[in-house]
């Protein structure tokens, strides 16, 4: 074992991917037995999810901070965690000290996320270990940058369990979650929509659920408000939302570009069926590979969804089997053996 003492670093404390996977880190880590503690860069409304499970957490202002004070305060720690590339700038100055990961959230993206956001290429280039969620997230990574010590840790989704409540209306019902942004193709499930008959799409809704950012007001002002869709907002409560995704019948990730899709693994989770595309990394929990399409090509996508309108076998059947690959590929289980590995990895300086 590295040491009792490990720092995962955040940075920012928002309802979102990010934080939430330093949370679920935080607390495998410490059922593994070690001691750990939680800095962010910004503060944030989800910092009271850490304190719900007994973890303080820190704000740093970086690089305002950088100083002995600081140094003392890391020199207590052997390994130490920073989420996304937005913290490059941590990471490289943490790694003189204490042994670092920056484990990469991001994939074919992270270019534009360089240059859009001020994010300082050489920081992120000059980090000596990697680590990212898929083969597809290394894979897109690698085609642009040669990163040194790039290792794969999977996500997971606790196993939930919620009443499947009958319905008495017989709509298929299609979900969509996630940010409302150009990057996960709502646009392109819309257009789906539009090339089923008229009398099909009488028979179907799309439930959107999540939050919009603020520079992508108008993309989702231009989206949302097709007659088939309920848009239910950001939900930040996991018993509401896991009793509405439990209401679904079949999940669509249409993203031009995700890392993994913490969305795909839950609904793999729940027993729901998915329809995603070639560029989702959590496409390893799909069973067919049928329901993995191109990406952006909605008449795929509106040929899929017509699948299960007229196949609601196909439903269940589906959704069994994505199960299944959800107990072998995105358990607890799973990440906890990976994560295991990655650190004995560091220990051995493999």
């Amino acid at each position: 074992m590295i040491s009792k003492k490990i720092l995962l670093v955040s940075f920012e404390m928002t309802y979102s991917g990010s934080p939430v996977a330093t949370l679920k880190m935080a607390r495998v880590l410490r059922k593994m037995g070690y001691q750990v503690d939680i800095w962010t860069l910004n503060e944030g409304p989800f910092a009271i999810e850490f304190s719900r499970d007994g973890f303080e957490v820190k704000n740093i202002n970086f690089p305002a901070d950088a100083g002995q004070e600081l140094e003392d305060l890391l020199s207590e720690y052997k390994l130490c965690i920073c989420h996304t590339i937005f913290c490059s700038e941590i990471a490289c100055y943490i790694q003189r000290i204490v042994n670092t990961v920056l484990y990469i959230h991001e994939a074919g993206n992270i270019s534009d996320l360089i240059d859009d956001c001020d994010i300082n290429l050489d920081d992120f280039l000059n980090i000596k270990r990697y680590w990212c969620v898929s083969e597809y997230a290394k894979e897109k990574i690698l085609e642009k940058y040669s990163l040194n010590k790039l290792d794969i840790l999977p996500n997971y989704v606790d196993r939930y369990l919620v009443d499947r409540k009958p319905r008495s209306d017989t709509k298929l019902r299609l979900c969509i979650a996630g940010t409302v942004e150009y990057r996960k193709g709502l646009d392109v499930v819309v257009k789906a929509l539009d090339l089923l008959p008229e009398e099909k799409q009488e028979c179907v809704e799309l439930h959107v659920i999540g939050r919009i950012p603020v520079w992508a007001e108008s993309y989702a002002s231009d989206n949302l408000n097709h007659k088939c869709i309920q848009y239910h907002g950001e939900i930040q409560d996991v018993s509401t939302l896991f009793d509405l995704y439990a209401s679904m019948d079949l999940f669509i990730v249409a993203s031009r570009d995700e890392s993994c899709s913490l969305v795909a693994l839950e609904a793999a989770m729940l027993k729901k069926p998915l329809l995603v595309t070639e560029n989702t990394g959590a496409k390893y929990v799909l069973d067919n590979p049928k329901m993995i399409l191109k990406t952006e090509d909605e008449r795929e996508l509106a040929n899929g969804i017509m699948n299960f309108m007229e196949n609601r076998s196909l439903i269940s059947y589906e959704g069994n089997k994505n199960y299944k690959r959800y107990k072998r590929k995105a358990s607890l289980r799973n990440y906890k053996k990976q994560l295991k590995h990655n650190i004995y990895k560091i220990k051995f300086s493999l």
